[in-house]
């Protein structure tokens, strides 16, 4: 993120619009690779399109694109998904291609990888996105579930790379916050259980602010959940449960 405002400034010196044209930019090449993601996984261009106009347009999006500080949730956000692409393409040519296209395919979806961890933490979920790949969309629709656990097995090669620069980065993440300051190691709720009852409570809201989002902001204050009983926690878990 903060190579990305260097160059920014060589550009537009203190000028926001530059920064902004930057964020869109990023914006757009990630609904580029939601299209192209969804038309791999459906095999199906209207699907895709649309899917595609619904990320470019939820207003959701507009907290990370309109704010420069929100720049790493563009970036990162864009890397994770090339990430992802090449990663399917490096697999869905694992027969018909040439062994360099496979090959490169690979590392520019290892190389994006790095680039997002570099952009924001959150982009350590990319490991399970693979798995979640090669056991849904990886294998035959009317595959067993034995199917998909043996697929997902024979592809643990693929997944080392990727949680190993994963497990790297979250160590070396963990200690410098650690060391200086920025991050304290305690719960945000006072203990685990408390953390745990709070936070399905903030996924909860996710999903409420992508189907109503309303009461935008570009920060949330974060209303503790200290008890699985209460009425919070409950509707929250149950939602989550029925996604699930």
């Amino acid at each position: 993120r903060t190579l990305s405002y260097a160059i920014d400034y060589q550009f537009w010196q203190l000028k926001p619009v530059g920064y902004h044209l930057t964020n869109v930019l990023c914006h757009v090449l990630s609904t580029c690779l939601v299209f192209l993601l969804i038309r791999t996984f459906r095999q199906h261009n209207i699907l895709a399109a649309l899917t595609a106009l619904l990320f470019a347009v939820h207003p959701l999006h507009v907290e990370a694109g309109t704010w420069l500080s929100g720049r790493r949730d563009v970036l990162s956000a864009f890397f994770v998904l090339l990430s992802l692409f090449g990663y399917i393409m490096s697999r869905n040519a694992e027969r018909s291609s040439p062994r360099i296209i496979r090959m490169l395919w690979y590392v520019i979806s290892i190389t994006a990888c790095c680039l997002g961890l570099l952009s924001k933490a959150s982009a350590v979920v990319l490991p399970v996105l693979l798995v979640l790949y090669d056991s849904t969309f990886g294998v035959p629709s009317k595959s067993t579930l034995r199917a998909r656990v043996l697929h997902v097995m024979r592809s643990v090669g693929y997944y080392v790379p990727f949680a190993g620069i994963t497990a790297g980065f979250l160590w070396i993440f963990i200690s410098t916050s650690q060391a200086s300051g920025v991050a304290r190691p305690v719960y945000h709720g006072g203990s685990g259980l408390t953390t745990f009852f709070t936070m399905v409570r903030v996924f909860a809201e996710y999903v409420y602010q992508f189907v109503v989002p309303t009461n935008l902001s570009l920060t949330y204050g974060i209303r503790i959940i200290s008890t699985p009983w209460g009425s919070l926690f409950l509707g929250a878990a149950l939602t989550l449960i029925g996604m699930a």
